[in-house]
């Protein structure tokens, strides 16, 4: 049963592991709790302030202060590449898109050009195209006359998880074949900024051969970095220093909701440009952000399931529910830490594992323990009944036991007592008397084993006696026949298993005698008036331990006679074969020395005694098989 209920607690694991992953919510979860750390380190761990990156705003303050409707006059944006490159710029992306040519002034775009090359380290950026479900597919490009006069044009593009917020940008593009386009804007910049020109990919694939990008070229972005920004109407009037500039890498972009370039992060709604700055960073850092494979999810949950699965149904409900708290909190306090180490924990998934496993073990136990107790239930009053049935067999058995001892009128005293083991015993004495009024027949049986078994041969064998005896049979003819009763009715069905002990006599108190014959029974004991007692043992197999096929069986028979207070007493194997808690046997010779005690003493006193002294003698001790004692003799004033 065990071992079944365990199968069935692993079987309610697999299911979770197999269902937790497939439930996109959680994804949501996993991503908003890995949002809500990021956050709460900014608060604890004030970013870096990355005095490598510039970001020049084209803002509403820019807007207001420049007259001009948007899009601007591209002299203006030519006079800030000229002022940045001047000031000594290192580095100038620019993240507009001029995707034509002017047609109202053809001038302007022949100014940004002229200002472009004279910089010579201007790069454009080329925008992704969508045309089917293929990701990316294209690229738009700035019209021909910039693109020959910028240092390089390169691929920019973030893609939204879906909850639309971004967490990643390309770095690379393995959906374009152009090595030089393959390059994100980010990855452009990183070598401008490390070598001063734009080499392959192939130093880029050298420099980060563990880059941490998923198969679209997807690069999670670390937002953990501080920026000095500058207004680009400062920039085009000259209201800076050089020193904001010099050796700097500067993004120019928008960042007013007019041009509608701002996107949704982690850190609420932000501009195009600045996740530019935070990819440049996280790259020149090599501050990646670290986070399990899904195999090494699916093996971090396996492992806590199987924990959890193993000690939980070992726990009271309320341990257990504690002990699955403690874990959830001691995890997430773990990744909450190493979030500042930029490696990040999945903590949603394991957390929905390990109380859907709680819950689902709590409720498979109460149910378990439901049908456990029903059955327990059933078993009980299948018990109880199973004990009623006993309890009335046992009245039964007991009703074939002579309730009134005969006495032939006062001249013989008789006195039996049958204790079983068990509700049922396989102990049987009983008296029968005979057409002679003198004469009296008693017998005293032992079935092999106890219980209702026993029982059952008892009641059978009670049946077959009382015919017997009635037709005047001697000792010997009545254990004959009985031999070939219970050879008949039981050895061929039992094997041999099932027998009878027995010790049968008739006594005739006219003549003060006893003519008895036994099969395989206890040795008798013949209590004298004077303290001696006389052990009677008569030759003779059990009954139907030996079909007479096998092996004749023939009963001696002995005569005896009674002196003045003298008395024979029969018994069963369970009185010599007593055992008490020390494993200890009464014995006959004990029993022999609780005799001498009650020489000359009536049956009753010494049925009394001994059984007094037998439980004395076992206390603390089951009784392990069926006690009878039956003592009888002429009363003293009966003459000879």
């Amino acid at each position: 049963m065990q071992k079944k209920y365990l199968l069935h607690r692993f079987s309610i694991l697999l299911l979770l592991l197999v269902a937790i992953p497939l439930v996109r919510p959680l994804g949501f979860l996993e991503r908003r709790s890995m949002d809500f750390r990021s956050n709460l380190r900014r608060i604890l761990d004030t970013p870096p302030l990355d005095d490598r990156i510039l970001i020049v705003d084209i803002d509403d303050y820019s807007l207001d202060t420049i007259k001009s409707r948007w899009p601007w006059n591209r002299r203006l944006i030519a006079t800030a590449i000229t002022n940045l490159s001047t000031a000594g710029a290192k580095v100038i992306g620019v993240d507009l898109m001029f995707l034509n040519e002017s047609q109202e002034d053809p001038e302007q775009d022949t100014v940004l050009a002229d200002a472009i090359r004279k910089a010579g380290n201007v790069i454009l950026i080329s925008a992704p195209y969508v045309e089917s479900e293929e990701l990316f597919s294209k690229t738009i490009q700035p019209f021909d006359g910039l693109k020959k006069a910028a240092m390089g044009t390169a691929f920019t593009a973030c893609l939204p998880d879906d909850d639309n917020v971004v967490r990643k940008m390309f770095v690379t593009n393995p959906h374009i074949a152009n090595p030089l386009e393959a390059g994100g804007f980010t990855l452009w910049l990183e070598h401008a900024t490390r070598y001063g020109t734009a080499p392959g990919e192939h130093d880029f694939k050298r420099r980060f051969p563990l880059l941490p990008t998923d198969s679209f070229g997807l690069l999670p972005i670390n937002f953990h970095y501080r920026y000095q920004r500058l207004s680009i109407a400062h920039v085009i009037n000259w209201e800076f220093h050089s020193g904001q500039v010099k050796e700097k890498v500067i993004f120019i972009g928008t960042s007013t909701a007019l041009t509608h370039d701002l996107h949704t992060s982690t850190r609420g709604l932000i501009p195009g440009v600045d996740l530019q700055a935070y990819t440049l960073s996280t790259l020149l850092d090599e501050s990646f952000l670290r986070r399990l494979p899904w195999w090494g999810e699916g093996v971090l949950l396996l492992v806590a399931g199987i924990a959890a699965t193993l000690l939980i149904p070992r726990m009271t409900a309320w341990r257990g529910l504690t002990a699955v708290a403690g874990s959830v909190l001691l995890w997430y306090g773990l990744a909450t830490g190493l979030i500042f180490t930029n490696t990040v924990l999945p903590v949603v998934r394991l957390t929905t594992m390990l109380l859907s496993l709680y819950v689902l073990l709590l409720a498979d136990r109460y149910i378990f323990t439901l049908k456990e107790n029903v059955k327990l239930y059933r078993d009980l009053a299948q018990k109880h009944r199973m004990e009623h049935e006993v309890d009335i067999a046992r009245e039964i058995q007991q009703s074939m036991y002579p309730s009134v001892f005969p006495t032939l009128d006062g001249r013989i005293s008789i006195e039996a007592r049958s204790l079983p083991a068990r509700e049922l015993g396989g102990d049987y004495f009983d008296f029968f008397p005979m057409d002679d009024p003198d004469s009296l027949g008693i017998v005293v049986a032992d079935v092999s084993g106890k219980g209702l078994n026993a029982a059952l041969v008892v009641s059978l064998l009670k049946g077959f006696l009382k015919a017997l005896v009635q037709a005047g049979s001697s000792p010997t003819h009545v254990l004959e026949e009985t031999n070939q009763f219970v050879n008949t009715e039981l050895f061929e069905t039992t094997g041999g298993k099932v027998y009878v002990t027995m010790v049968y006599g008739i006594i005739n108190v006219m003549n003060r005698t006893l003519c008895f014959s036994k099969a395989g029974h206890t040795t008798s004991l013949f209590l004298k008036t004077g303290g001696l007692i006389e052990k009677l043992d008569l030759n003779g197999l059990p009954c139907g331990m030996f079909s007479d096929r096998d092996l004749p069986c023939h009963f001696e028979e002995k005569t005896i006679s009674f002196g003045p207070g003298d008395s024979m007493i029969w018994y069963t194997d369970g009185l010599v074969e007593a055992m008490n808690s020390r494993d200890e046997m009464l014995g006959l010779e004990e029993v022999l020395k609780l005799l001498k005690k009650k020489t000359g003493a009536g049956p009753k006193a010494v049925v009394d005694h001994l059984f007094k002294e037998v439980a004395y003698f076992c206390r603390g001790a089951e009784q392990h098989d069926d006690i009878t004692i039956v003592v009888f003799g002429p009363n003293s004033s009966e003459k000879v």
